[in-house]
């Protein structure tokens, strides 16, 4: 655990962004395979998201 907080500190927000955008789109995809949602919806909703991010 600590090489990993250590990971996290040497490679600064970055890494951090990556993580956590990849648990994120671990979850939407969860939720899409388990509720059927249309898929352009949450297309639309990444989108948006996006667009706010950048």
């Amino acid at each position: 655990m600590a090489w990993g907080r250590l990971v996290l500190d040497s490679n600064g927000p970055a890494l951090r962004l990556m993580g956590l955008l990849v648990v994120v789109f671990t979850g939407v995809i969860a939720l899409v395979v388990a509720m059927g949602i249309d898929r352009q919806l949450v297309i639309d909703a990444i989108t948006l998201i996006w667009a706010r991010g950048r």
